[in-house]
């Protein structure tokens, strides 16, 4: 399975319009481009990084998530990846 994720915002206390509206630009089109991709044979899911995100998630840059910031970036990755990953039965070790 391939994942593609939404871009995350921009501090908005510190960018309003331009590059944070270009972001949402994308993030929206990015579902129909998932959708005429995914395949049974080659699925493809997304990430959803563009929400849940406060203006204390960032680096002073307003760019760049903070520790705060990079735990929801993991925990969203992890809620994508887990199920898929629960399909598959461990290998039974060799040793």
């Amino acid at each position: 399975m391939f994942f593609v994720a939404k871009i995350i915002p921009l501090n908005s206390l510190r960018y309003a319009g331009g590059i944070a509206d270009s972001i949402d630009a994308i993030n929206q089109k990015i579902p129909a481009v998932v959708e005429a991709k995914n395949t049974l044979d080659s699925p493809v899911g997304i990430v959803d990084q563009s929400n849940g995100f406060t203006d204390d998630d960032f680096l002073p840059d307003g760019i760049h998530p903070n520790e705060v910031g990079e735990k929801k970036i993991a925990a969203k990755w992890q809620a994508a990846v887990e199920p898929v990953l629960r399909k598959f039965r461990p290998l039974p070790c060799p040793l």
